[in-house]
């Protein structure tokens, strides 16, 4: 019950930013999205809920399990580093191999890209851990979905 009044509440905040934020979003680039603020909520596949932060990027699985995963702006390219914080209550794991097909702490999960201001993809570089990932879990249609659109 906690964590849906944390998520309800949540949603509320970035929801009332996330209206300012797509009423200027024409010159949006992806270093935008590094700005200290929840102001835009991206949907897609399965998951709840995608929304940067300073640094971070949040993948909302349910609404009782966040990941939170560093960024990186380099090369005008954003970056999300395999070094994860997770407040999950639910059995969400990841199933991570001593192999070069599972993502290792510090390097480069993903890249994101956005395509035009509502739209967003996410190109991963485990594409057969992701896969299998995405196999795992019944009842969340896609865990790492690629594309993402924002909510108006």
């Amino acid at each position: 019950m906690k964590n849906y009044l944390f998520l309800l509440l949540f949603f509320i905040s970035c929801s009332i930013n996330s209206k300012n934020a797509v009423t200027n979003s024409r010159n949006l680039n992806v270093k935008y999205l590094l700005k200290d603020n929840r102001s835009l909520l991206w949907h897609g596949g399965g998951i709840d809920l995608l929304c940067f932060n300073k640094g971070r990027v949040e993948f909302y699985f349910t609404p009782q399990c966040m990941y939170s995963f560093k960024t990186k702006f380099e090369n005008n390219k954003l970056e999300i580093i395999w070094d994860y914080n997770v407040d999950c209550v639910s059995d969400v794991k990841f199933k991570i191999n001593n192999d070069d097909l599972s993502p290792k702490n510090g390097m480069i999960f993903a890249e994101v890209k956005l395509l035009d201001s509502t739209n967003l993809f996410i190109d991963y570089h485990y594409d057969e851990w992701i896969f299998n990932e995405n196999l795992k879990y019944e009842y969340i249609d896609t865990l790492f979905p690629v594309s993402f659109v924002l909510d108006r």
